[in-house]
C-alpha cells in the first residue's frame, strides 16, 4: 500500500495498482482496511464527509459494482453510532456473513448477530455501557471464517476478559486465567481449512510460549479405487511433526533447530523450512523441503543463509519458491541477495528445467500461463502479454478384467506452442495502472472454460463496457467466441 502525491491510497499486487482510493484521511480508522483481495478488488463504501474530512450521515457498500441492500448504517463526526448492518470481517464471494447490532459511538452495545443467508448461525453480547466489554457465554467465529475453514470459539468473557476454557468446535483447547493465557495450548494456523489441518501446541507463560512446541498436521489423501466402474475416493490420515523450542526467560521467543510449516501448507503443498533461531531469529543455513502427496519423504527443492547478527537478512546465493509451489507447480527461483535485497540476475525455473528467463510463470495443472513484461523499481511499466500453452490428454481404457478390477488407462498427451491470447499497457508514470484497451483473464479461467474480458481502461479502472469472450474446451472451441458484454 502506498500514498501518491495526489494524496491517494493505492494497493499493488506484484507490481501492479489492483486499487486507488479516494483522498487519504488521518482520521481512518482500521475498520476502514480491507481484509482481503476480493475486498481491494469488488468492496466500495458509498457515503458524505462533513467537517475536518469526518464521515457523517449515511454510509453504504457496493460489492463488484451491486449495492449490497440493507448493509450500512450512520456516522455522527466519523464514528459509528445507532443500528448497524455491516459486512463480517473476512467477507468474500464464499464467506457471505454480515453481522447485525447496536454502536454506541464507534462502540459496540449489547447483542449482536451473525447472520449467513439470511440465517442466525452465531451472536454475541456487549456491555450496555459503552466500554465494548464482551460479558457472558460466547461462540465466536474466527476471524478468517468461511466455509473451508468452519472455527469457532466457545467459553466465557467476565468484564472482556477471557476466563475458563475456550474450545474451538474445529479441535483444541485453550486456557484462560482472567484473559491472560496460561498454560497447555492448542492453536490452529491462521490459513486452518480442510485441506490444511496445521495445528501448534504447548505450553504457555503469561501469554508468551515457553518450552517446547509442537507443530502438527493431519494429512488428506485421495485415492482412486475403481469398483464397478465407480470412483470411490478414499481419505487417508496420517501425521507429521514439527516445531522446536522458545527461551527460557519468557521472553516466546524460538530458538535453535526448527521446523517450520509454510502458511500455504496442505495435502498437495507440502513445504517445510528447516534450520535454526537466535533468539527469534532466523540465522545460518535453512533448506526448503517437499514431499509430493503421494511420497512419505521430504526432499530438498530450496537453501540459502541468513545474516548471524540476528537481522534475520538473506545474503548470499539463494534457490527460493513462492507460496503457489506444489504438487503441479513446481518452480523456483534463482539468484542472489544482499542485505535483504534481491540484486543482479535473477532466473525462474520449473521443476529444475530451464524456463525463458526473466519472465513471471504461473503455472498450473496441465495449462501454463505466461505474463511477460517490464518492471521498473519494482512496479509493472510498458506492454505487458499473456500467452497460453495447451497440453491435452488423450485417455484410453487399454486393459480391464471381467469383474471390473484393476482398470488400467493410456495417456497421450498433446503440447501445443505458447499463444498469445491477452494483454495491454501500463502507465508510462510508473504508477502500475493498467491503460487503454486490455484483454485480461477471467477470474476462473482454466483449461476446461476459458474466459477473458477484453475492455478499456483508464487509470487502473475499467470504464465502459467488457467483452466477455469464451472458448469451451467441452465443445472443442478452437478460438474464443463473444459470449456477453458488461457495463463496467
Amino acid at each position: 500500500m502506498n500514498i501518491n502525491q495526489d494524496n491517494q491510497i493505492l494497493y499493488y499486487q506484484d507490481g501492479e495498482a489492483i486499487r486507488m482510493q479516494e483522498e487519504f484521511r488521518p482520521n481512518q480508522t482500521q475498520q476502514d482496511v480491507l481484509k482481503n483481495l476480493e475486498q481491494l478488488k469488488f468492496l466500495f463504501q458509498h457515503g458524505k464527509y462533513g467537517q475536518y474530512g469526518k464521515k457523517t450521515g449515511y454510509w453504504y457498500v457496493s460489492w463488484n459494482g451491486s449495492v449490497l441492500n440493507s448493509i450500512g448504517g450512520y456516522y455522527e463526526e466519523g464514528q459509528k453510532h445507532g443500528r448497524w448492518n455491516q459486512l463480517f470481517k473476512n467477507y468474500h464471494n464464499s464467506n457471505k456473513i454480515y453481522e447485525i447490532g447496536e454502536y454506541c459511538y464507534n462502540r459496540k452495545i449489547g447483542y449482536w448477530k451473525y447472520m449467513l443467508n439470511d440465517n442466525l448461525i452465531g451472536g454475541e453480547q456487549y456491555d450496555d455501557g459503552g466500554h465494548e466489554f464482551q460479558v457472558g457465554k460466547w461462540i465466536e467465529f474466527d476471524d478468517g471464517y468461511n466455509q473451508q475453514k468452519q472455527v469457532m470459539y466457545d467459553g466465557e468473557y467476565i468484564n472482556g476478559k477471557k476466563v475458563d476454557i475456550q474450545n474451538k468446535i474445529y479441535g483444541g483447547v485453550r486456557a484462560y486465567d482472567l484473559g491472560v493465557r496460561n498454560g497447555y495450548f492448542i492453536e490452529l494456523i491462521d490459513g486452518f481449512k480442510f485441506q490444511s489441518q496445521v495445528i501448534y501446541y504447548g505450553v504457555y507463560q503469561n501469554w508468551k510460549r515457553a518450552g517446547r512446541w509442537f507443530i502438527q498436521y493431519k494429512d488428506i489423501s485421495m485415492y482412486g479405487n475403481y469398483e464397478k466402474m465407480q470412483l470411490q475416493i478414499i481419505i487417508k490420515y496420517h501425521k507429521f511433526s514439527g516445531g522446536g523450542l522458545y527461551d527460557q526467560e519468557g521472553q516466546g521467543l524460538k530458538m535453535g533447530n526448527w521446523i517450520d510449516f509454510s502458511d500455504e501448507y496442505k495435502w498437495n503443498s507440502q513445504v517445510i523450512y528447516v534450520g535454526g533461531y537466535i533468539h527469534g531469529k532466523k540465522v545460518g543455513r535453512w533448506e526448503i523441503q517437499f514431499r509430493k502427496s503421494d511420497e512419505r519423504e521430504f526432499k530438498k527443492i530450496g537453501v540459502g543463509k541468513y545474516d548471524e547478527v540476528g537481522q534475520e537478512e538473506k545474503i548470499g546465493q539463494w534457490i527460493n519458491i513462492d507460496g503457489n509451489y506444489s504438487d503441479d507447480s513446481q518452480v523456483t527461483y534463482h539468484g542472489e541477495y544482499k542485505n535483504g535485497k534481491k540484486v543482479g540476475r535473477w532466473d525462474f525455473w520449473f521443476n529444475y528445467n530451464d524456463l525463458e528467463r526473466g519472465r513471471k510463470h504461473i503455472i498450473c495443472k496441465f495449462l501454463q500461463l505466461t505474463q511477460n513484461g517490464e518492471y521498473q523499481q519494482g512496479k509493472k511499466v510498458g506492454r505487458w502479454d499473456i500467452s497460453y500453452k495447451e497440453e491435452t490428454d488423450n485417455w484410453g481404457i487399454f486393459y480391464m478384467n471381467l469383474d471390473f478390477q484393476n482398470i488400467v488407462f493410456k495417456n497421450n498427451r498433446i503440447k501445443k506452442e505458447n499463444k498469445l491470447i491477452g494483454g495491454g499497457q501500463y502507465d508510462k508514470q510508473n504508477q502500475g495502472f493498467k491503460v487503454g484497451l486490455w484483454i485480461d483473464l477471467g477470474d476462473q479461467f482454466k483449461k476446461y472454460e476459458q474466459v477473458l474480458c477484453k475492455g478499456e481502461y483508464i487509470n487502473g479502472k475499467k470504464v465502459g463496457v467488457c467483452k466477455v469472450l469464451k472458448k469451451d474446451q467441452n465443445e472443442n472451441d478452437e478460438e474464443f467466441k463473444l459470449e456477453k458484454s458488461n457495463l463496467t
